[in-house]
């Protein structure tokens, strides 16, 4: 029996960006997705009833875990300037890098 190629499987694409945001290569795993020819879904019942499988209700508030009080004020500019294309553009330069503990997605 021939062995089933991996293009045949229907999450080929998503492993494959899977594994590379775990192996911490995102610049590799956008590249990935940029690459792959993909349009809009048409919706129907179907697409819908995906969608609400992905994206369920939300749970019950858990009112401990809310901040309480006024909020803490914060300098506007600092926010200003992000936007998709900063978002876009970081994130096409990021390779690995270790977060807060130090530890990059090689370790994990």
């Amino acid at each position: 029996e021939r062995l089933k190629s991996p293009k045949a499987d229907e999450n080929h694409h998503e492993k494959i960006f899977a594994r590379l945001m775990l192996q911490g290569k995102v610049s590799a795993a956008l590249r990935w997705v940029g690459s792959q020819r993909s349009g809009l879904l048409e919706i129907s019942d179907e697409v819908v009833s995906h969608l609400k499988e992905k994206h369920p209700a939300p749970g019950a508030v858990n009112y401990e875990a809310l901040l309480k009080g006024p909020a803490e004020p914060f300098e506007d500019v600092v926010f200003d300037s992000i936007d998709a294309e900063v978002i876009h553009r970081t994130a096409k330069t990021i390779s690995g890098d270790a977060g807060p503990s130090g530890a990059d997605a090689e370790i994990w």
